[in-house]
């Protein structure tokens, strides 16, 4: 138990002294500390998996986890390993562990919690957003032929958060349901930073990249603690 408590810091020291690499123009110490940060949380849901005992809700959570770990590395080696012209394919393997990751996420909180049908007009507030902003601000904003990717990504981002409050209003006296929901608000923060750090004319904004890794690894950090109180 005080092990989760340690660990979880830790992450979220290295996956920060990860950003002050990638702002000195170090490669191979971002993507050790970001690995190294990642491996952490991973490690938090071994933990805690081990301490409840094994349940569905951890293994898909560990799974969720374990991609989220695999994508950040995959994105890491795309943009500071490999030659421009050659990193379309780790871009891509990279943002589909991202995806894939979301996706269980959602799944393993609609198979854990009995949804309520109110919250479903919910689950398109985000693309609707992004709809807004690209129109409002498309000078600004540029996605380019990632467009159609990026209403996808925002669908399943909306969905991890609504099912994460769905979970929340079922357990709100509890620390599962206060755990899944502010780990579902940090992550829908850190992917809206990571978009206009990315692909708006704040990109490499150095604000904007210790937010997307400050809400990043303390949201997983806290998924994985949640595997403990399910």
């Amino acid at each position: 138990m005080i092990a989760t408590y340690v660990l979880a810091p830790l992450s979220l020291i290295l996956g920060t002294l990860s950003g002050y690499f990638n702002l000195k123009g170090k490669p191979t110490l971002r993507i050790f500390t970001k690995g190294l940060a990642s491996l952490l949380f991973v490690a938090i849901a071994l933990i805690t998996l081990y301490l409840k005992g094994i349940t569905l809700y951890g293994i898909l959570v560990l799974g969720a986890l374990i991609l989220g770990m695999v994508g950040d590395l995959y994105l890491c080696m795309n943009k500071d390993i490999v030659k421009k012209e050659k990193a379309g394919p780790l871009f891509f393997i990279g943002g589909s562990c991202f995806f894939g990751g979301h996706v269980l996420f959602g799944v393993v909180y609609l198979v854990s919690v009995p949804f309520k049908l109110y919250l479903i007009p919910c689950l398109f507030v985000i693309p609707a957003l992004l709809a807004v902003a690209l129109v409002v601000g498309k000078k600004k904003i540029n996605l380019g032929k990632l467009t159609p990717f990026a209403f996808a990504y925002g669908f399943i981002l909306n969905l991890m958060l609504v099912v994460t409050i769905n979970a929340f209003i079922h357990n709100y006296n509890n620390p599962f349901g206060v755990l899944s929901l502010v780990a579902g608000i940090l992550f829908v923060i850190s992917d809206s930073s990571l978009l206009f750090k990315e692909f708006s004319h704040l990109k490499g904004n150095p604000i904007l990249i210790y937010v997307v890794l400050v809400t990043y690894y303390i949201a997983q950090c806290l998924f994985a603690i949640s595997i403990l109180y399910y």
